[in-house]
């Protein structure tokens, strides 16, 4: 069975009008890739609010560096696209307090994913210069054929010019040490 190169955005009925969803998905069919909408109304346990999926052939053509500069192009943009919609639509009720939503992007692998949060209050340049960040630090990850499953984040620094590529369980050790604090 061949691969599907593909993109998922979850929830995206919930903050994409049907005009937003038939647009973006046009530009990426246009690219060989595939929008897929999910409508999960469970709860999910990850890292954010929402997650934008994106699947292990696009993920593997972007470590490799084989993925076209235009499809590239016109993914950060569908990215930076939604995400902004998210902030806009999408507000979380916690603890009595409404907050932003908290999107971020996993990129599937062969054996894993790598998930990479979106910060807040990014500017468009800031917003580009972090993708192309998070693009080359998932270059960086080698394949370890002898582990089942790996999980990996993206942490942006404060400045948002400089990530740091972490195991899952590197992130969380180092968030139960900050909260001990």
């Amino acid at each position: 069975m061949e691969s599907i190169s593909s993109v998922c955005l979850e929830n995206g009925a919930n903050y994409l009008a049907d005009t937003e969803l038939f647009e973006i998905r046009s530009r990426l069919k246009e690219q060989g890739i595939e929008l897929h909408v999910t409508n999960n109304t469970y709860p999910k346990a990850s890292l954010n609010d929402i997650s934008i999926f994106i699947s292990q052939n696009v993920t593997e053509l972007i470590i490799t560096g084989l993925i076209m500069p235009m499809a590239y192009d016109i993914i950060k943009n569908t990215i930076k696209f939604v995400v902004n919609k998210i902030k806009e639509n999408v507000k979380i009720k916690q603890s009595g307090e409404i907050r932003e939503a908290e999107p971020s992007i996993c990129y599937k692998t062969q054996n894993g994913e790598i998930i990479a949060p979106i910060p807040k209050g990014l500017t468009d340049y800031q917003f580009d210069v972090y993708l192309d960040l998070i693009r080359d630090g998932i270059q960086t990850i080698k394949y370890n054929p002898s582990e089942k499953y790996e999980r990996f984040i993206i942490e942006p620094r404060d400045t948002y010019e400089n990530i740091e590529v972490k195991t899952i369980l590197q992130y969380a050790q180092e968030q139960s040490k900050k909260t001990k604090k």
